[in-house]
């Protein structure tokens, strides 16, 4: 993995949004996205994956941009698998800056801690 932070933001707020909007098809993304799960730390659905860190070639993790890129995600994911995210991509329009700057260093944390325990994954540095 080559951007833990970035990946664990997503991860984070995604979990976020399903405590708050319960959406069946957001929790099984999150079960292909959960790093948690495998020894190795590297989500079941590694093409997802993939997708996911191509859209963070810059590392730019300002709000706007960031929520911009979940959203785009979703529905990239929610088209090529029939996915319905329609709850879930109106709460992330309305997360409020105090809202992710506490996402944001959960992630920090996580990403460290993740990265300590499973010395294969690398910087979250572009």
């Amino acid at each position: 993995m080559r951007y833990p932070k970035e990946f664990w933001l997503l991860f984070l707020f995604l979990e976020y949004c399903y405590t708050h909007c319960q959406e069946d098809d957001l929790g099984a993304l999150l079960g292909a996205l959960n790093p948690g799960i495998f020894a190795d730390g590297i989500p079941a659905d590694r093409a997802d994956l993939a997708e996911w860190e191509d859209t963070h070639r810059d590392g730019d993790l300002c709000r706007d941009t960031f929520i911009k890129r979940v959203i785009s995600f979703l529905q990239d994911f929610g088209r090529r698998y029939g996915f319905d995210f329609s709850r879930t991509l109106v709460l992330l329009e309305t997360v409020g800056e105090e809202e992710y700057a506490e996402q944001l260093a959960a992630a920090e944390k996580e990403a460290a801690a993740w990265c300590a325990a499973h010395p294969g994954w690398q910087s979250s540095d572009p």
